[in-house]
């Protein structure tokens, strides 16, 4: 995979981390096979951004993509015990600015470290990039760091220490497509007072996809509409008598299939 983040030259970044800070410098693309070469000193002498950037104006209007997640732990977590819950991914575990170091902050000399981990694909959409980065926290870290990475404009200035460098598998977030897109249309179609089908009859602008399920957009639209009928009251059994008619049935989307998608948000909801 060849992979391209953004640098911000020292022109752009003051020792005390502010700056010119809605720029990049430019861009740097590398395989796979030379990040696990060069990352250790890149990290350590550059200030960077794990994404790229339309025009080099670091903002997300002009997010184009990223293929890595980062997470930043300045709490008295211990960088073995991440490194530890995440053997089966690659990783880069490298030391901030202030690694060690008495902050004055009231936590004493800790660790100071962020956690950076390349993905098995690139993601171009900000509100998957965050869903997946919450549920990896959660369930591969296992531990909270600081939310503020939770953003794909995020710069890091350049690090004092390589702690490990990791080369296992890529983490791909293949999986989280589905769940993310049940979450993201619950949330999407939700009414105040639901009244079943009735409800559901209101909201006119749900009927132009009732007639786009065919072969390249039904499964995304079934999402769509099995939110929007969960959330304004339709029972499971309505759900499927209103879709089913106007379904494109084949081999490689079934009835079985439909059902599938209408008891997984059932379960969600």
């Amino acid at each position: 995979m060849i992979r391209e983040i953004s640098i911000l030259n020292k022109e752009l970044v003051n020792d005390d981390k502010s700056g010119f800070l809605s720029h990049v410098s430019k861009s740097i693309k590398f395989t796979d096979e030379k990040m696990f070469k060069c990352f250790p000193e890149l990290l350590t002498n550059f200030h960077v951004s794990f994404s790229t950037f339309r025009d080099n104006q670091k903002n997300k209007s002009a997010f184009i993509q990223t293929s890595f997640l980062v997470y930043d732990f300045d709490n008295g977590t211990l960088s073995q015990m991440i490194h530890d819950n995440i053997l089966d991914i690659s990783h880069f575990i490298v030391g901030s600015k202030n690694h060690l170091k008495d902050k004055e902050d009231g936590k004493g000399i800790i660790e100071r470290f962020h956690v950076i981990i390349p993905l098995e694909e690139e993601l171009t959409d900000t509100e998957f990039f965050k869903y997946v980065w919450k549920d990896i926290e959660k369930h591969k870290l296992k531990a909270e760091s600081d939310k503020s990475c939770c953003d794909v404009t995020k710069y890091f200035y350049k690090h004092s220490h390589v702690l490990f460098v990791h080369n296992a598998s890529f983490l791909s977030t293949k999986h989280l497509k589905y769940p993310y897109i049940i979450e993201k249309n619950l949330s999407e179609a939700m009414f105040k007072k639901p009244k079943g089908k009735r409800t559901f009859d209101e909201r006119n602008k749900y009927y132009k996809l009732l007639y786009d399920l065919k072969a390249g957009n039904r499964n995304n639209n079934c999402c769509i509409l099995v939110g929007a009928m969960i959330n304004c009251g339709m029972t499971k059994k309505e759900i499927k008598k209103t879709i089913s008619p106007y379904v494109y049935f084949d081999k490689s989307f079934t009835e079985s299939k439909l059902e599938r998608i209408i008891n997984d948000f059932m379960r969600s909801r």
